[in-house]
């Protein structure tokens, strides 16, 4: 919260506690009314910002414009007591005022990126629910991400790339939902865990539409994607690593960020980065921030 709402927020609720006697206690009511009016996420109507979380090994994003909110993929599930929903998504959502998401899209069920599905749609109203496997959830209204859907909220469009309708003959990650993001000053690419031959598929069959900007990166940097063809059919200025610190893949691979530093790509990662963030503007163009651990930097993580 802004020193504006802080200050005097403390100084009415000091004045609530004091004993009954005191005179002047009601105003402390009214020191608190910045609270009412308080939003701790600013977003300005041109303005996209995308957060890819640190939820470890796995993937969970929140794309946030003026009116609307979608959440790509809801990280692991470590477990019956652990979630990346419940322990990440949930309380980003809440520190960013965000109480309704306008769209989840589940890019496909592996735990490590449906596994905080279920605590998300118990905290968080969603509206709607878009998968590759849409019949896996519970949700009234649950539809399957396909090959040409598209829509658009204010300046920012969105497109469904992957699958068709053959969904259910491929494997879980070849069916993962591939959605580009464009706003006027930038675009990216969610990939999901695509591997090479849908990677081909989409290169021989979408070529003009997977130049962007930003990608994040297909199955998290695995030796399975990030075939040359696919990284210069894309030509990304920065190429994302979902990845969980230490992972025990090896994620990601050696040779796959050579493949990427090969063609001029600038890497992140989660991993050591933290929480990513993107920010697009019509005024400043598109921002990669500085990394939420070396923002909020403790003791602890010089060694990392």
């Amino acid at each position: 919260m802004p020193a504006w709402v802080l200050l005097p927020t403390a100084f009415g609720v000091l004045l609530i506690l004091l004993p009954k006697h005191v005179p002047g206690k009601s105003i402390g009511l009214f020191l608190l009314a910045p609270l009412v009016f308080a939003k701790t996420s600013t977003i300005s109507s041109d303005e996209l910002k995308v957060f890819v979380l640190d939820v470890g090994q796995g993937l969970a994003m929140v794309l946030e414009t003026e009116n609307r909110v979608m959440v790509y993929d809801t990280g692991p599930k470590f477990g019956e007591n652990f979630n990346a929903g419940e322990s990440v998504v949930v309380p980003f959502l809440r520190r960013q005022a965000i109480g309704q998401i306008d769209m989840l899209v589940v890019s496909h069920t592996d735990k490590d990126h449906a596994g905080g599905v279920e605590s998300v749609l118990e905290n968080i109203a969603v509206n709607r629910l878009v998968s590759s496997m849409p019949d896996e959830f519970d949700h009234a209204h649950a539809s399957q991400c396909k090959q040409g859907i598209s829509w658009s909220w204010g300046n920012v469009s969105f497109q469904f790339l992957h699958p068709d309708e053959n969904v259910h003959t491929l494997s879980k990650n070849n069916g993962s939902c591939v959605l580009r993001v464009d706003h006027p000053a930038g675009s990216m690419l969610i990939a999901g865990d695509i591997e090479r031959p849908i990677e081909q598929f989409l290169v021989e069959n979408f070529a003009e539409l997977l130049d962007t900007d930003v990608l994040i990166v297909p199955h998290h940097g695995s030796n399975s994607s990030s075939s040359k063809a696919f990284i210069q059919a894309v030509s990304p200025k920065y190429a994302v690593f979902a990845a969980g610190y230490r992972n025990p893949y090896g994620f990601p691979k050696a040779g796959v960020v050579s493949r990427y530093l090969e063609f001029g790509t600038e890497l992140v990662n989660t991993a050591s980065e933290g929480m990513i963030t993107f920010i697009f503007s019509n005024d400043d163009g598109m921002q990669l921030r500085p990394g939420y651990r070396q923002t909020n930097k403790k003791f602890w993580h010089s060694k990392f």
